[in-house]
């Protein structure tokens, strides 16, 4: 009796040290249990190890993201905001759960995702407009203006490539289109494309449309050879206090996403985390670079 009351009492420790009874993770000190990861699949067993350790950094990444734009922007997404995003990812109609079948994913991993997708977006807007270091609403004035300002363009263009070296010598040393056109009108063709935004104007004259002095003249080398002289004759753009509002939501669209890149890799970096034995490490991965992730383990 008492010998299989040892072998009994093994068999018990054993489990206990084989079981599921420890949180997935836990990060900064706040548990990550199985059940929320196990809530990420449909059923809950038919994944592999490096599917399950993704997971997991998806929770982590996004207990990290929640709890950072609540502390440092005041940010949190309403219900409003998660049922819009949700039926974003879902496709908004029809029979969503048959649409999450299909993909392979479940009602609780879409919402989470979901949740990322409006913290992300509501804490790109704070970082821009709290004035954030990193944030340059002088690129994004010009960014704004590459789109919604009028440049004036004459062009001059090349019959004889043999001028191209002594036309943008006399470019650089002050002289004008026009004066130059009058030097060598049949070895010279001059065009006015018209008043477009410095984008439309194409990837040659786009700099000189958006950048270039008012009456002064550029040589320009396009990627075919040869020289072009570009004049700006006229701008009409609004000034930066004029279009401060839009120029905020040009800074949000194209520097917000890059300038959250660098928030959360920063919370990431910070972050102190202890994963299960069961699932993995927490240290940096193929192609992590220096942040760490969920590496699942190799057994």
């Amino acid at each position: 009796m008492f010998r299989l009351t040892v072998l009994l009492i093994g068999l018990l420790l054993v489990a206990a040290a084989c079981s599921d009874s420890g949180p997935a993770a836990i990060v900064n000190g706040i548990p990550i249990e199985n059940e929320r990861l196990e809530e990420l699949h449909d059923p809950p067993g038919s994944i592999s190890d490096a599917e399950r350790a993704s997971s997991l950094f998806l929770l982590i990444l996004h207990q990290l993201v929640t709890t950072g734009a609540e502390r440092d922007f005041g940010v949190s997404a309403t219900g409003d905001e998660l049922e819009a995003a949700f039926a974003l990812r879902t496709g908004g109609s029809g029979d969503v759960d048959t649409v999450l079948a299909d993909r392979g994913v479940t009602r609780a991993r879409v919402m989470l995702e979901a949740e990322l997708d409006v913290i992300r977006g509501r804490v790109e807007e704070e970082i821009v407009r709290s004035g954030s270091p990193g944030v340059d609403l002088d690129k994004a004035y010009r960014d704004f203006l590459a789109v919604n300002s009028k440049s004036c363009l004459v062009v001059l263009t090349l019959l004889d490539p043999s001028l191209a070296v002594e036309v943008e010598s006399r470019v650089e040393a002050g002289e004008g289109l026009e004066a130059i056109y009058a030097a060598y009108p049949d070895r010279t063709a001059r065009f006015e494309p018209g008043c477009l935004s410095p984008i439309d104007h194409g990837a040659e004259f786009a700099s000189v449309a958006l950048d270039g002095e008012v009456g002064r003249s550029y040589a320009r080398e396009p990627d075919a050879g040869g020289v072009y002289v570009v004049l700006v004759t006229e701008r009409l753009a609004p000034s930066a206090d004029e279009v401060r509002d839009e120029v905020l939501e040009t800074a949000i669209e194209r520097q917000g996403p890059e300038l959250f890149n660098l928030w959360a890799a920063d919370l990431i970096a910070r972050a102190e985390v202890e994963v299960s034995d069961r699932i993995g490490t927490w240290e940096p991965g193929p192609g992590t670079g220096d942040l760490p992730t969920v590496v699942a383990g190799s057994g």
